[in-house]
Formats: structure tokens, C-alpha cells, sequence
């Protein structure tokens, strides 16, 4: 009997903290601008975004025990889900850099994030190079990001913020500087 009960506890606390819900809204994001970083890396091409945020994202995610990081995908679609991140092959990504966070005059937070042109496909090459990073942004207008958490474990729903969009312009400018 105790075995069934342990195998039945088990399996319920298993199935359930899963679907935990972190209970964090979803975030309205507003781009500022995109440009390199002051320092630059001997080796990588690191940009910084600024943005706003209606919420204070970071330390609610943090206080759920999450890690918030920032993604955007080359893709048409505005909207994304977990899915299409780990489906992409090809995305611009970091994590909000530590420091004090600012308020803008109209309430919204301020947050800079520290992003690398990735190339997850199964080539040698870890980071896209420039002539790669143009070729993805041909006929695009703008590239859609969120700030997401997928939380320790999955043992609570995915985060993902509403989407921002990133003129490919600024992109462009920035990593021809």
C-alpha cells in the first residue's frame, strides 16, 4: 500500500509542478535604440538594446527563481512562442545587464540587455558573422524580441514578454560601426 502511494505522490507532484503558472504578466516592451558596446570584445561583436518595460521584469522573474534573458528571431512573425526559439536556428540573444535600473518620466523601467548574433545550427561557427547577420535581415523591416524564462527545470510555465520589434536599420548601422 505504501508503495502505491508513494508511486501515486510521485507522480502527482511530477504532473503538477509542471504546470505551475508564475503568475507574472506578460510584459509590454518599447524599444529605445541598438547600438554597439563602449568596450569593444577582442574577439565577439556585442551590442547593447535599450528598452522600456511597463513592469519591473526582472526582479519578478527573479523572484520566482528565474534567470531572465532577452531573444529576438529572424522571422516574419511578429509573435513567437517557446517553440520557434528552440526551433530557430538563427537569433540575436543575451540577458539584461546588472546595474541600476532607471525610470523613465511616464513610469516605465529602463533595461539595457547584452546581445550576440548566435548561429545555433550544427556548423563550426558559433557566432554569425556580418555578411551572415545582412543576409538574414534582407527584406525585413524589423525583427521581433521578447524577454523570456524558462525557469529552473521547467518546473513552471515558460515566461515570455510581449513582443518588441527592433528597426533591421539600427541593426544595420550598428554592426557596420
Amino acid at each position: 500500500m505504501k508503495l502505491y502511494l508513494t508511486i501515486f505522490l510521485v507522480i502527482y507532484l511530477t504532473s503538477t509542478s509542471c504546470s505551475n503558472s508564475h503568475n507574472i504578466p506578460q510584459a509590454s516592451l518599447k524599444y529605445l535604440n541598438f547600438n554597439p558596446i563602449d568596450k569593444k570584445h577582442p574577439v565577439l561583436d556585442i551590442f547593447e538594446i535599450h528598452f522600456t518595460s511597463d513592469i519591473q521584469i526582472d526582479s519578478l522573474i527573479k523572484e520566482k527563481g528565474g534567470s531572465p534573458s532577452f531573444i529576438c528571431l529572424f522571422t516574419n512573425q511578429k509573435e513567437f512562442g517557446v517553440k520557434e526559439i528552440v526551433d530557430n536556428k538563427y537569433n540575436i540573444s543575451g540577458y539584461l545587464k546588472e546595474g541600476k535600473e532607471k525610470m523613465t518620466p511616464n513610469g516605465f523601467h529602463k533595461y539595457t540587455s547584452l546581445v550576440k548574433f548566435h548561429n545555433n545550427s550544427n556548423e563550426k561557427n558559433k557566432y554569425l558573422s556580418n555578411n551572415e547577420i545582412k543576409k538574414l535581415l534582407l527584406k525585413k523591416k524589423c525583427i521581433p524580441c521578447k524577454i523570456e524564462d524558462r525557469f529552473f527545470l521547467n518546473t513552471t510555465k515558460p515566461y515570455l514578454s510581449k513582443s518588441m520589434c527592433i528597426p533591421v536599420e539600427d541593426i544595420l548601422e550598428a554592426i557596420d560601426e
